[in-house]
């Protein structure tokens, strides 16, 4: 999204990506000896159009990683060439795969997840607490004033996005083994505003807004199902008076 109406945002996804990169690497853009080459392709914010860059790279100049903007065409492109892509995804019928033994147990994982939730908790608290973290925090509530005082805005906006990146990542391998299943229907954007829409209902701002968004979900969607249960329960108690034999 180099051009038209999204062009700022483009733009400014570019700068943070190669500041991210040049961040990651000390400056050096390189990996294990290995230079790194970035390829930029604007889309337009044209689903077609992005669909298509997407293929060149990789079929044409053979990137070994794909990257797209979020919650924009290069995003619908992904998962229309992720449908398509049978021999590694196997498309909208997804993967299968297994756990180890003690993993699959049903009751172990839920004591495991709620470790995780608790240490991915204090691991969290403990980074907004630090220098690094309050610099974030600062920025949120006022990033004129953060970078009149010397901080560089850039800089730490990508370390919020790599630990926002790396949460999520773990607790999407959480869900993962939860299923032992996976599709590309997880890359569409009904599971982006899922996460989106617990934080708001939560509280944004807040470690513990996403719980409780997630909690009262999924109390909303407990009763739904049991009153669903309720009419199918009543429904056969009325088939059955109804072809009770009279007397």
């Amino acid at each position: 999204m180099l051009s038209g109406a999204l062009q700022d945002y483009g733009e400014q996804t570019q700068k943070g990506f190669t500041l991210g990169l040049e961040y990651c690497t000390d400056g050096t853009m390189e990996v294990a000896g290995r230079p790194i080459e970035v390829i930029w392709e604007d889309t337009t914010n044209v689903p077609d159009v992005a669909r298509e860059r997407a293929i060149k790279l990789l079929d044409q100049d053979k990137v070994d990683i794909l990257v797209g903007c979020a919650s924009s065409s290069d995003a619908a492109a992904f998962v229309d060439i992720a449908e398509n892509w049978r021999d590694v995804t196997n498309g909208t019928d997804g993967l299968t795969f297994r756990v180890p033994g003690l993993i699959s147990d049903r009751t172990f994982f839920y004591y495991f997840a709620l470790g995780f939730l608790v240490v991915m908790i204090i691991v969290l608290r403990r980074f907004i607490s630090s220098p690094t973290g309050k610099v974030i925090v600062a920025i949120r509530e006022n990033e004129q004033r953060a970078e009149f005082l010397g901080y560089r805005i850039e800089r730490y906006k990508m370390i919020a996005i790599y630990v926002a990146g790396i949460s999520a990542g773990l607790s999407g391998l959480m869900f993962g083994t939860f299923n032992r299943f996976a599709n590309t229907e997880l890359l569409s954007i009904a599971y982006s505003t899922n996460a989106l829409l617990y934080t708001l209902i939560g509280g944004t701002g807040t470690l513990y807004g996403g719980i409780l968004g997630s909690w009262q979900e999924y109390m909303k969607n407990r009763q739904e199902k049991r009153k669903m249960l309720e009419e199918v329960e009543t429904q056969k108690v009325q088939k059955a008076e109804m072809h009770k034999p009279l007397t």
